[in-house]
């Protein structure tokens, strides 16, 4: 590579690390001038992001010519503003025009509708369903080459939505003032101190919840004050170093995302937005790729990404929606391998499946079989390749190592312990060892009690879990949802008909058992011993399972006449109206009315 490219890389990523170092710097309060570890770690942090993560990004080929092609993009799109200034000057115009035009719509709403006043989290909702629709027509002509762009920009602007409209504290999505905790663990250990304001929040979720706190102006307003003035004064707590586990991995976007807005100075409510905001740019930014990766199913995949629970928990403090991105994206890879013609391509696309699925169930290790697709995956392939028993002999041992480490993590703590293996919220009758002793006394038993409640748990009618937004409520289309996903799901194939059936047998039975692990941890954790059905077992853990379940049981060989592009647009509006709608109701209209 030219020295002048390279040097250009450096420079940039030199400019990039001094501002992120910067922010990082200016997020920590200190309690006393003292000079102790962690501000010695704080100052170690800072010089080699900004002497040596320069040189590595130019120096290691992969990250530089990741470097190097975003500068060219950026360069292109600069030439591109530069030379169509009128049209791009258009094209904001009407976005502008589209945000007064929302506000106007709202007023005539509440005149004729709800006769109060005027409501800004319903003007959040009307714009941002005019923008997903300014969206649609402007990338109308890009859809069929690149879904994934309009899918990026519409999902961001749908998560947002979300974080802006759900009450800014704990206690809307399942168990966030646990994943908040974590986050905060991760963001609070470089300087070691633990905000009060922070801590007041978590402690009282579970009366917020109860009493809707946030739900209406007044409350949300006075809430946030306190926590502000509290922030703002700087109150501090002791912090605790909590047991890190390999889970905590899926919270450093959303610890990123705080450490960033305290280093800007923001408010107590935008850094609380804003590690939201990082969760859900992980999540649109893994559904980018897949997207872009595989080869047929695009739109599908697409239409997957925006189902209302998912996005709901992207823009909450959650892992759930880590597992779900990592494990697509990992399918895709797979996927992506079997319609792929290059043998190189397709051993790399193997592999990084294999590794993006394992990184995936490092939060939730239990959906661990997902990974022996990549085995059958690879049984499929074997006739393309010369050395045919060195490359499953490859395969399998990568998959059976990823496997050893997600058991090792999962199991380990279970046989070292009665407290780490047990979840007291289930009750006092809960005990995780004397409860894999029953189930291996009463095998049967318990295949009985597990058939009878996957009965009840997987049926069709229990998937109005795809409209429910944790404790905000239950919108409402969920069937409507579910038909539209199925829809997409038999009609975005390959037009000719590909063989793969040990394929779509296998990834369907990993699936399951993937299933089956789920409940048996839960009915172990969670559930009283020698219970009859499985407590704490939430439908939203079907999810990771459901694309590929759906990609393979759909065949291959649909020829459609219609264009193919209404797979991604009439969709994409049907969820973004079932979201707004659900939004609208569950928090809108209560927001002035109470």
């Amino acid at each position: 590579m030219p020295a002048k490219i390279k040097s250009k890389n450096y420079i940039f990523s030199l400019i990039v690390m001094i501002v992120l170092m910067f922010l990082f710097y200016r997020s920590f309060y200190w309690q006393n001038n003292e000079i102790g570890k962690r501000k010695i770690l704080e100052i170690f942090i800072i010089i080699f992001g900004i002497v040596v993560v320069p040189v590595i990004a130019v120096t290691v080929t992969k990250i530089n010519d990741m470097i190097g092609r975003f500068l060219e993009g950026f360069i292109t799109a600069t030439n591109y503003l530069r030379k169509n200034i009128k049209k791009v000057a258009l094209f904001a115009g009407i976005f502008i025009f589209l945000l007064v035009l929302s506000a106007g719509i709202e007023v005539i709403i509440d005149k004729f509708i709800y006769h109060t006043e005027f409501n800004i989290l319903r003007y959040y909702i009307v714009a941002a369903f005019n923008a997903v629709v300014y969206v649609l027509c402007v990338a109308r002509k890009s859809i069929a080459s690149k879904p994934e762009i309009a899918f990026f920009v519409i999902v961001i602007i749908m998560g947002i939505t979300f974080i802006k409209v759900t009450p800014p504290i704990v206690g809307v999505s399942w168990d966030d003032e646990i994943h908040y905790e974590r986050t905060l663990s991760i963001a609070n250990i470089f300087n070691g101190i633990s905000y009060s304001s922070d801590n007041k929040m978590m402690d009282e979720y579970g009366d917020n919840i109860y009493a809707r706190v946030g739900y209406d102006r007044q409350s949300r307003n006075d809430y946030l004050n306190k926590l502000d003035k509290m922030y703002e004064n700087r109150k501090i707590d002791n912090y605790t170093l909590p047991s890190f586990s390999v889970s905590y991995i899926s919270y450093i976007p959303a610890a990123i995302g705080i450490i960033l807005a305290r280093g800007a100075g923001l408010s107590y409510l935008h850094i609380f937005e804003m590690g939201k905001l990082f969760n859900l740019l992980l999540y649109a930014c893994l559904f980018y790729f897949a997207i872009k990766k595989i080869k047929y199913g695009k739109y599908f995949v697409a239409v997957f990404g925006m189902l209302p629970l998912l996005v709901f928990l992207a823009s909450s403090y959650s892992y759930d929606s880590w597992i779900t991105a990592f494990s697509v994206l990992g399918f895709s890879y797979l996927m992506a391998s079997i319609q792929e013609t290059d043998v190189k391509k397709c051993t790399n696309d193997m592999i990084w499946g294999s590794v993006f699925i394992a990184v995936g169930c490092i939060v939730k290790q239990v959906y661990f079989p997902l990974i022996f697709t990549a085995v059958f995956v690879a049984l499929y392939n074997y006739k393309e390749y010369a050395d045919k028993k060195k490359y499953i002999i490859k395969i399998v041992a990568i998959v059976a190592l990823f496997t050893l480490f997600l058991l090792a993590s999962f199991v380990i703590p279970i046989l070292l312990a009665n407290e780490t293996a047990t979840d007291t919220r289930g009750g006092a009758d809960v005990n995780a060892i004397s409860q894999i002793k029953y189930v291996l006394s009463n095998p049967l038993i318990y295949v009985k009690s597990l058939l009878s409640f996957f009965k009840s748990y997987l049926a069709i009618e229990n998937m109005s879990y795809l409209t429910l937004f944790g404790y905000a409520g239950n919108g409402e289309y969920w069937a409507i949802t579910v038909v539209t996903l199925i829809i997409v799901a038999f009609l975005d194939r390959n037009s000719e008909y590909r063989n793969y059936k040990l394929i779509r047998f296998a990834g369907v039975i990993m699936s399951f058992g993937a299933i089956v692990l789920v409940a048996s941890a839960l009915y172990a954790a969670f559930t009283p011993v020698g219970a009859t059905t499985v407590a704490g077992c939430s439908p939203r853990y079907i999810v990771p399972i459901l694309l590929p379940v759906l990609y393979l049981i759909a065949p291959d060989g649909v020829d459609i006449k219609f264009n193919k592009k209404m797979l991604f647009i009439i969709p994409i509006l049907i969820f973004s109206v079932v979201i707004l709608n659900s939004l609208n109701m569950l928090c809108a209209t209560c927001y002035i009315t109470g």
